[in-house]
Formats: C-alpha cells, sequence, structure tokens
C-alpha cells in the first residue's frame, strides 16, 4: 500500500510539473520574447598571485557600455575597476 502511495504521488507531481512546463515551452515564448535565449561567457584572465579572474561585464551605469570587473570565486566579492 506503502509503495502505491509512493507511485501515486510521483505521477501526481510529475503530471503537475509538465502542466506548468508547457505553459512556458511556446512558439511566441521561444522565438518572438526570445526566453530561453542563451547568454554568452567571455573571455577571462585570471590574475597572477590571486585567486580572482578579470572580465568584461555589462555596466550598471553606462546604458551599452562595458566594465571591467574582478572576480573572486572562493569569496564572491567582486572589484570594479572602472
Amino acid at each position: 500500500m506503502k509503495k502505491l502511495f509512493q507511485y501515486a504521488l510521483f505521477i501526481s507531481v510529475l503530471f503537475v510539473s509538465c502542466l506548468f512546463a508547457q505553459t512556458e515551452l511556446t512558439v511566441d515564448n521561444i522565438f518572438n520574447k526570445r526566453k530561453f535565449g542563451q547568454e554568452y561567457f567571455r573571455q577571462v584572465k585570471w590574475q597572477k598571485n590571486t585567486s580572482n579572474y578579470i572580465k568584461l561585464q555589462k555596466s550598471e551605469n553606462i546604458k551599452f557600455g562595458y566594465d571591467l570587473v574582478a572576480f573572486n570565486p572562493v569569496t564572491e566579492e567582486k572589484k570594479n575597476y572602472c
């Protein structure tokens, strides 16, 4: 009886998740609204004698600009050089 309940619960969760997934995966969302577009990971440069890497990141201040930013993956700290 317990296995039957677990099986029924699994099927119902799977069914509900499929219903929600189908509302997002539409031709309009994929091609026109571009909800599922890919993001590119730009080239990074590791700094010598540190665990930081440097990359260009879209600027928060300049509309179409980029900032030179150093990231520390250990502490998740970032430092803006611009």
